[in-house]
């Protein structure tokens, strides 16, 4: 029962869509586990009552109304029975209430980012959902670069929403962290999601004025965090910090306009004293990826495949608005 309601609670606070397949194999695992004992079903519901209500610490982050009802649904059609509360509260839910446009989504290393709840490609950017590169640079930091980056003072190109610096600080040891990107909006919610991971937890009211109004006037940056707008085809060298040991970057080679800016921007870093930069590429479109290989071998920096990567439908169920794609890492130095 124990794996059953960890992953439910997962899927849930992840507002995980139910049209995806993993809801279908959890429910799968559900008749399984009951084997038609309606007894069986309602000592489940209860636990998963009190896991997403009393015992998981992502219980603080209000999940969209929407998603409550289809998950209540779902979780009907399971039973013989009329659910029990909060379940059945949920299935009241009106159906035509309007979706959000932004909501807490809490992923499996305990990490919530407030993200886009729309187009993948919305508020004129690509920052305000994570993509599955973070994930793979996250995978790599944890599995093999931790020596990389422990004690190090990293600097991240292109943060998005912060699901890998944010990961890092909590779990890499970090000295420090600089987290860059160039569209206001992303911005804004970059120190929120920085604020939400680190600050004092926020009372619901406050939650909920975020997801009415998302702005980050009140954030608190975490000592050893910093925020800074940094746009790879409009910068000065000397604005650029001297005291970064690490590079690092994910899903930020999709472009060929922006090929020569962000070699330039991580040549600049490395003439100011880092050591490598350790760049997560998905390949999306390949041409694209073998412009900036080209590119950066033309201004004499050196390229090895640190690390490569494929994840499955499994691994990455949090970031599906995208098919699964090869993650090459590569490492660059002088």
């Amino acid at each position: 029962m124990d794996s059953i309601v960890e992953t439910f609670a997962e899927f849930y606070f992840g507002h995980l869509n139910l049209a995806f397949s993993a809801w279908r194999n959890l429910a799968d695992d559900i008749r399984q586990f009951c084997a038609d004992d309606e007894d069986a079903f309602s000592a489940l519901e209860e636990e998963l009552g009190k896991e997403i209500g009393e015992r998981n610490s992502s219980k603080n982050f209000p999940v969209s109304r929407i998603h409550k009802r289809k998950v209540a649904f779902w979780l009907q059609d399971l039973s013989v029975r009329p659910l029990k509360r909060p379940f059945s509260d949920w299935r009241l839910i009106p159906e035509d209430e309007v979706e959000p446009d932004y909501i807490f989504k809490t992923y499996g290393s305990g990490i919530v980012l407030l993200e886009e709840n729309r187009d993948p490609i919305g508020q004129g950017t690509t920052g305000l959902i994570s993509w599955q590169g973070a994930l793979a640079l996250t995978a790599w930091a944890e599995a093999l670069g931790t020596d990389v980056l422990k004690d190090r003072r990293v600097l991240e190109l292109g943060s998005g929403l912060g699901l890998f610096g944010i990961n890092a600080v909590k779990c890499c040891s970090v000295k420090s962290f600089v987290f860059t990107d160039c569209h206001d909006k992303v911005l804004e919610f970059l120190r929120l999601n920085v604020d939400l991971n680190f600050a004092e937890p926020k009372r619901k009211s406050e939650l909920c004025e975020i997801l009415r109004n998302p702005n980050a006037q009140s954030a608190k940056p975490k000592e050893e965090c910093r925020i800074q707008r940094l746009d790879w085809t409009d910068f000065n060298e000397e604005d650029l910090p001297s005291d970064i040991d690490v590079v690092v970057a994910s899903d930020v080679v999709y472009a060929v306009a922006l090929v020569p800016g962000l070699c330039a921007v991580i040549a600049a870093l490395l003439g100011k004293g880092a050591t490598a930069a350790f760049v997560a590429c998905t390949k999306r479109n390949g041409d694209t990826i073998d412009t900036f290989l080209a590119k950066l071998k033309s201004i004499g920096l050196n390229v090895n495949v640190e690390y490569r990567r494929k994840f499955s439908v499994e691994e990455t169920i949090m970031t599906n608005h995208e098919p699964l794609r090869p993650i090459t890492l590569y490492k660059i130095t002088n």
